[in-house]
């Protein structure tokens, strides 16, 4: 019995190494989101997101939280204009983030839930100039003029709400929706 138990808290232990957070992580994804809310740019999203792929190289098992937070990271891509469109300059990391974020809401971490919806359109909105849920605004940069690119009218406010995302018709009531201008050759892809 006594060697049953010592087998039972020696696997206990390995569990929780194998499922620990990332403390790294954590600290990338805090100065991340810091820059952010203090709105300043801080021009270190290139360094975080090459150390997130680091990390993600090493095979190393994540926990629900350690992908949430490689996924907030890496949605964080560099930008640039292409014509008069914002296009992203690696759209797979985008679609990596959002892969990312639902493993971990499919883990049970619901603070993944708007990041999966918002990684998706981000890729979205960045390929091919439209979105499924609705989560991502953009900035007309001739009026300042801010607004919801395409969002598709086959997903339905019942998904929404899994993600914690509001319904089409209070997304429509905030902002104006444009229709893609996204030309072939800005793809990205």
């Amino acid at each position: 019995m006594r060697i049953i138990a010592m087998v039972f808290v020696f696997l206990c232990s390995a569990l929780q190494l194998v499922f620990a957070d990332n403390q790294e992580l954590q600290a990338l994804a805090d100065a991340d989101q810091l820059a952010r809310i203090e709105a300043r740019l801080d021009h270190k999203d290139r360094q975080r997101r090459m150390r997130v792929f680091e990390i993600l190289a090493t095979g190393e098992p994540l926990s629900p939280v350690d992908k949430v937070n490689a996924a907030l990271i890496l949605q964080h891509t560099e930008m640039r204009f292409c014509g008069e469109q914002l296009v992203s300059i690696s759209p797979e990391n985008h679609l990596l983030a959002h892969h990312l974020a639902k493993s971990a809401f499919q883990s049970g971490n619901q603070n993944a839930a708007f990041l999966v919806a918002q990684t998706i359109d981000r890729y979205l909105v960045v390929t091919e100039g439209r979105q499924r849920y609705g989560t991502n605004r953009l900035i007309d940069q001739v009026t300042g003029e801010e607004y919801l690119p395409e969002i598709d009218r086959n997903t339905s406010d019942t998904e929404r709400t899994l993600y914690g995302v509001p319904s089409l018709s209070a997304l429509l009531a905030k902002f104006p929706e444009r229709k893609s201008t996204l030309q072939g050759d800005c793809t990205g892809h």
